[in-house]
C-alpha cells in the first residue's frame, strides 16, 4: 500500500541534457518545493529530470518518445526514505530501479487545451512537461458530465464542483445541460456574490479559469486512475506528486498568492514541485515550503542551490525584498518613470498611501480664520 504522502528528501541529476551535475538535500515534511531562476537557466530541465527519474514501468507512463536522456544519464532520488536510481546504459532506453507505483503528474507552460473523446493525439500524465502542444485530459467529458447522472459517481461530481469553486472564488456554479451532449456550463459571480454571467462554456471563461480547470481536472483524472485499487471516499484523499512549470501563468496576483495554500488544503496528501518567475506565489507558500534557485555557469553548467535563509525569513518579507533577493537579483526595483529627486513611497500597502494623502490634503486645505488671524498678529508683533 502506498504511503499517505510522498516526501522527496534528496535529488541528484547527472548528465541530463545541459545538466552536468546538480545535487540538493530537501525536506521530508515539505508540501511545496519551489524552483526559481532566470529564463533559460534550467528550471524546466529539473522538472523533466524528476519526471524521468521517477518514471517506471508500473506507472504506464512512457517518455521514451522524447529525447530527454542520453547514455550516462543518472538521476538519483530519495523518496519516502528510499533511494531510487534511474540510469541510461548503452542505449536510449533506461534501466529503471523503481518498483513502487508512483502517482506522478506533470504540467508544462502550455496547459489550456483539453482533448476531446475523438482526439487521436497520444496523452499521458507527464507529456505536458515535454510537449509544446499538449492535450490535457478532459474533466468535462471524462468526469463531470458522466458522474453527474451516474448514481455510482454522482457524489464525485459534487466533490469536484466544490473543489473548483474553492479554487476560483468568482465561480458561482457548474451545471450540466439536459441536452444530448450533456454540456458543462459555468456561471460567475462578482465579489459581492451577485451572479453576473450564466451558461458559459469552457472556451468562454477567462484564461486563468481555463488554466485551473484544465490543469486540476487533468490531475484529478490521472490520480484517480492510479488509485483504482484504493478505496478513496473523497477526491481530497488522493495522493501523488505533481510537477508544475511556471505555476503563476495566466493567474491574477491575488490567485497567484492564494493558489499554493488552497491546493495544499484541498489535496493534503499531494507533494507539489513548481517553478515560478514571480515572487507572489512564494508569499503564499505553506509553512515548511522549500525554495530552490537554479543557476547556470560555463564552468559548472546548471546547478541547484537551496535558499535556507529565505525559507526562514519569507514569513516577514514583502515582494520588493524578495525581488531584490538572490532569487530574482533585481538591484533596482523602482519604476522607470521614477524621478530620483522625489521621495519613494515606502508605505506597506496602497491603502496606506491613499489614507496619508487624504490626511495631507485635509491639513493643507483646512480653513481656520481665527488661527490665521492669530498667526498674522504673532508675525506683526515679532516684526
Amino acid at each position: 500500500m502506498s504511503p499517505e504522502k510522498y516526501s522527496l528528501s534528496y535529488l541528484k541529476i547527472e548528465n541530463f541534457k545541459a545538466i552536468k551535475k546538480a545535487e540538493v538535500d530537501l525536506s521530508d515534511k515539505a508540501s511545496w518545493i519551489f524552483l526559481t531562476g532566470e529564463n533559460g537557466f534550467g528550471k524546466t530541465l529539473v522538472l523533466q529530470a524528476i519526471a524521468k527519474g521517477l518514471n517506471n514501468e508500473n506507472t504506464r507512463i512512457y517518455l521514451d518518445d522524447f529525447s530527454t536522456s542520453k547514455v550516462g544519464t543518472k538521476i538519483t532520488t530519495r523518496i519516502n526514505q528510499r533511494e531510487e536510481i534511474f540510469v541510461v546504459e548503452n542505449s536510449k532506453k533506461g534501466f529503471d530501479a523503481l518498483n513502487i507505483d508512483y502517482r506522478l503528474v506533470g504540467f508544462g507552460a502550455n496547459r489550456l487545451n483539453m482533448g476531446s473523446e475523438r482526439s487521436t493525439k497520444k496523452r499521458n500524465p507527464l507529456m505536458s512537461l515535454f510537449d509544446v502542444e499538449p492535450l490535457l485530459r478532459n474533466i468535462e467529458s471524462e468526469g463531470l458530465s458522466r458522474w453527474r447522472f451516474d448514481k455510482r459517481f454522482e457524489e464525485r461530481f459534487y466533490q469536484v464542483k466544490d473543489i473548483f469553486k474553492e479554487l476560483l472564488p468568482n465561480l458561482h456554479d457548474i451545471t450540466i445541460s439536459d441536452d444530448s451532449d450533456y454540456t458543462v456550463l459555468y456561471s460567475e459571480k462578482d465579489n459581492e456574490g451577485n451572479v453576473v454571467q450564466e451558461g458559459l462554456s469552457f472556451g468562454e471563461l477567462a484564461s486563468g479559469y481555463q488554466n485551473i480547470i484544465a490543469m486540476i481536472g487533468d490531475m484529478i483524472l490521472n490520480l484517480l486512475d492510479y488509485s483504482k485499487g484504493d478505496k478513496i471516499k473523497h477526491i481530497r484523499d488522493m495522493k501523488g506528486l505533481v510537477l508544475i512549470d511556471e505555476v503563476e501563468l495566466y493567474l491574477h496576483p491575488k490567485l497567484q498568492k492564494e493558489l499554493p495554500s488552497i491546493l495544499s488544503n484541498i489535496f493534503p496528501n499531494v507533494l507539489f514541485i513548481a517553478s515560478t518567475h514571480s515572487p507572489i506565489p512564494l508569499l503564499g507558500a505553506p509553512e515548511g515550503s522549500i525554495f530552490l534557485n537554479v543557476q547556470k555557469s560555463l564552468e559548472e553548467g546548471i546547478t541547484i542551490e537551496r535558499l535556507y535563509t529565505l525559507e526562514e525569513q519569507v514569513a516577514s518579507l514583502l515582494p520588493n525584498t524578495i525581488l531584490s533577493s538572490p532569487i530574482f537579483g533585481l538591484q533596482d526595483i523602482f519604476s522607470v518613470q521614477h524621478d530620483e529627486n522625489k521621495k519613494v513611497r515606502t508605505e506597506p500597502t496602497y491603502d496606506e498611501i491613499i489614507k496619508r494623502d487624504e490626511k495631507k490634503k485635509k491639513l493643507t486645505k483646512k480653513e481656520n480664520p481665527e488661527l490665521d488671524n492669530m498667526l498674522k498678529s504673532f508675525i506683526k508683533n515679532k516684526k
